[in-house]
């Protein structure tokens, strides 16, 4: 009875550990990764701010052969929708919400299953010397308690998979052609 009683204190200390603890994980994650593409800005900006061919690069649809994606809404910008289920990568969607063009696009990402979770999708564009620098963000809050402690692995569990996304977005891209703009006459 000694014993029972000693693995149930235990269990009540673990428990309330685990709680506590809890308290002061973070309650916010982000998960950011960048590369360089050898392309002007406003050419990685239209791609990026339209989703008909994001199945081409998306590391996510790519891991999972059930995948199905959807693109509606806007065809391009504010509005525009991409939505997606499979058995790997659940029942999702992002929606464009906010763009500062060739600079700034912020979407909210939001899944339904196998859990209900929404997140901010953000892509900053810089000019570099050589093309444009595209940084790819995912920020979000984190429930109490258990999402803080996913959130200690959150740059683990999705670094990779944003690592593995701009370098089949940079292939993509640098393997079009670029076509320039014709120069404006002003008189």
């Amino acid at each position: 009875m000694k014993v029972l009683r000693g693995i149930l204190i235990l269990l009540v200390i673990l428990l309330i550990a685990f709680f506590v603890v809890a308290i002061f994980l973070p309650g916010e994650y982000e998960v950011a990764r960048s590369t360089e593409i050898d392309r002007p800005v406003d050419v990685v900006y239209a791609q990026l701010i339209q989703f008909q061919d994001r199945a081409e690069w998306d590391p996510w649809l790519a891991g999972d052969s059930t995948a199905v994606a959807t693109v509606s809404g806007q065809e391009t910008g504010v509005g525009a929708q991409y939505s997606w289920t499979g058995a790997m990568i659940g029942v999702g969607k992002m929606t464009i919400e906010e763009v500062i063009p060739n600079e700034f696009i912020k979407s909210k990402l939001i899944f339904t299953a196998p859990q209900e979770m929404s997140s901010d999708v953000i892509w900053k564009l810089e000019p570099t010397d050589t093309g444009t620098k595209a940084t790819w963000i995912n920020r979000g809050e984190l429930v109490y308690p258990v999402q803080r402690y996913m959130g200690l692995m959150m740059d683990k569990m999705m670094g990779s998979s944003f690592e593995h996304g701009l370098a089949s977005l940079k292939i993509l891209m640098e393997a079009r052609p670029v076509i320039e703009a014709e120069p404006m006459l002003v008189e």
